[in-house]
Order: C-alpha cells, then structure tokens, then sequence
C-alpha cells in the first residue's frame, strides 16, 4: 500500500509561536514513517530547526527566503511545488497561506485579526494611517483565509468568530488547543519553587513578538511608576525579546530615555527556543501585558517554570490562567505598579501563584498530544 502524501506548509511563519510550533511539528512528523512528508519553511524555522539538531538539508524540506505573503515569486514558487509534488493533503499550521490550493486544504487560524479582535485592538497604540493598513490587511488576510477546505482553531471563541466573520459553517472546523512542550517540560520537571529575593535584582521577563496587540510599549511608563514606588529600595529590569533594531524597540528606547528608566527596561533580542528555557528559568516574574491573543503558550511556559505571571485584565487572560495569576489594568501604570510591588514583598503570594500555575499546567495536552490530534483531523480528511 501506498503512502499517503502530507505536504506541511509553514512558509509564512516568521516570527512569534508559530515558528517554535512548526519546528516542533516537523521534528514530530521526521519521526512519523506512516506518511510521506514535505514541509515549506520560513528561514526563521529552519534555524530553529537546526538548534534543535535537525538536518535541514533534506529534499523533502523546502526554504523560503521570503514570506509567500510579501513576496509574488515566493507564492509562484509555492503553487508550483504544491503542483509538482501533488500531495493527498495540504496543512497550512497558520494562515492563511496566501495561494489558492486545489488539493485538501487544512489550515489552522491563529491570527486574533481574523477572528475575534474588536475595535479597541485596532485602534490601540496605532495612528489613523496605521489603523487602516491593519484594517486592509486583515481584509486582504480574510480572502485568503476563507481559501481552505477545513479550518483549525486554538479556541471556541476564535472559531466562533472566525465563522460568523467570514460565513463558513462550523461543521468544516475543529478546535485543538494549543498546547506545552516536552522538551519545556522535562527542562523544568526538578525546577526549584522561586521566591523573590529583594536583595538581588528582580527579573521581569516579557516573551513576546514586536506586535502592537502585545502592548510592549506600555512597560517604561510601569517601570516608571515601579521606580517612583519603591524609591530606589529595589533593583529590577524588565527583559523584552524584541530585536533591537525594530521600530518599536526605538520608540520604546525613545521613552525610557525622557522617563529615566533605561537602567530598567532592556531587550534581550530574539532568541530561539532552548535560549527562552533559560530566560524562564532566571526570570523572577513574568509579565505579559497583551490586550488581544488566541491561545498564547506564554501563560503555560510560566506556570510550568515555577514563576510568578503578571497579565492583563481580560476575559481571555481569565479563561486560561484562572487563578493563577495577577491581573492587571495595562492602561492604569500606577495601579500595575502597585501590583507589581504587592508581589515583590509578599512571598505567600508568589508562592500560591505558582502552586495554582502547576495544578493548570498539568492539565494541559503536550505538543505530541496536540501532534497526534492534528494526524488524526488530516488522516479524516484523505
């Protein structure tokens, strides 16, 4: 019997998750001789891929330079490898992929745009200029996106608005939530429990992508308000994995200059997958300040390094982290301040925050569970 033809199509993961998530699920697939495999990639990817000890070299494995997003020749070259090699099924992990796909099109739906962002996230942190070239975007990504024969989401809450949106019917969609690492896992399993010592420098860790619904740019006017409270008693810095030479990153720097705060804030860079295991493992707290996600695997990757997580006061933030985290209003920086200094001085907190973190780790699917999920979705669609 012949073997069924996957082709894996993550060319236009770039940045963010996404680019850990393929290199996972193609360090997975590697293994799985039940199919035959193809895989377009993103160069980010496959330098992921090779920290991970993969051989990218393969002449299953296709690069792409260039995003099929930004690029025409990049998608000419897409259709015409997915023509050539005629697989029995296409499975985009997040798209939309940007071409039109005659074979079975599986393609999983992360962006927040495209399903469920509401005005205010439009809006925030953007000029007007700015607020219509994400509008058109997410109206140009909708075209593509609606080009699938099924659809995969991380929630019920994106599907749900993914369908109402772009009018597709619910029954050609499914939800696999997203999920934790093995590998972050097994790196934390004997992990100690972290209390925050006042006499060392408190770590605030914020893993995240140079997105605006991230929210980044708020954290110098927090810092500010942190330095004022604690009037020099306590030494902190909040750490961002943003490339240095972004836009934002310049902004950012801009306003810790005029606010006094650059011994406070510093990026890191991007950094791959095995550098993120150590940066959890020295963060003191985690903070993510985002205003609109699907299903971001930050929260799990703090509860499951046994450090305290600091989020943003929204329904999606409280659907997931419950309990287990301290909730805070991004716009109100003296009241984020002042919760953050709770949390330095009251070690019982930081403590139970972590315990409740564990308990909602556990329950969790892994990425082989989340793996085999998907091959059971593509195995139902060939």
């Amino acid at each position: 019997m012949f073997k069924k033809v996957i082709f894996f199509n993550s060319s236009t993961n770039i940045v963010g998750g996404g680019v850990k998530n393929s290199a996972i699920f193609i360090s997975f697939a590697l293994l799985d001789d039940r199919f035959v495999w193809y895989f377009s990639i993103s160069l980010k990817i496959e330098q992921e891929l090779k920290n991970m000890g993969v051989d990218t070299s393969s002449e299953y494995i296709h690069v792409f330079q260039n995003s099929p997003s930004r690029s025409k020749p990049d998608r000419k070259r897409l259709e015409l490898l997915i023509d050539e090699i005629n697989p029995d099924i296409v499975y985009t992990m997040a798209g939309p992929a940007y071409i039109k796909i005659s074979k079975t099109h599986v393609m999983g739906i992360s962006n927040p745009y495209l399903s469920h962002a509401n005005l205010d996230s439009y809006l925030y942190g953007r000029n007007l200029k700015s607020f219509f070239r994400v509008l058109l975007l997410t109206v140009y990504q909708s075209f593509y996106a609606r080009k699938a024969n099924h659809w995969v989401f991380q929630t019920k809450e994106s599907r749900k608005g993914f369908c109402s949106r772009l009018i597709i019917d619910s029954i050609k969609t499914t939800v696999v939530e997203n999920a934790v690492d093995l590998g972050f896992q097994e790196f934390f399993q004997k992990s100690r429990i972290k209390s925050i010592n006042l006499n060392e420098k408190v770590k605030i860790f914020c893993p995240a992508a140079a997105f605006k619904h991230k929210a980044l740019h708020i954290i110098p006017n927090i810092a500010k308000e942190i330095k004022d409270l604690s009037k020099g008693e306590v030494d902190f810095s909040f750490y961002l994995t943003i490339d240095s030479s972004s836009e934002l990153w310049s902004e950012m720097y801009s306003n810790c200059k005029s606010l006094g705060v650059c011994d406070n804030v510093e990026t890191i860079g991007i950094c791959n997958y095995f550098q993120m295991q150590k940066l959890y493992d020295n963060a003191s707290i985690v903070f993510i300040p985002s205003i609109l996600e699907t299903f971001t695997a930050t929260y799990f990757e703090a509860f499951i390094s046994k450090t305290p997580l600091v989020v943003s006061d929204l329904d999606f933030s409280r659907e997931i982290c419950q309990d287990a985290a301290i909730y805070v209003n991004t716009f109100r920086y003296k009241e984020a301040a002042l919760s953050f200094m709770r949390l330095f001085r009251d070690q019982d907190l930081q403590l139970s925050l972590i315990a409740r973190g564990v308990i909602i780790s556990k329950s969790k699917i892994n990425q082989l569970q989340r793996y085999g999920k998907i091959i059971n979705l593509l195995k139902s669609h060939i």
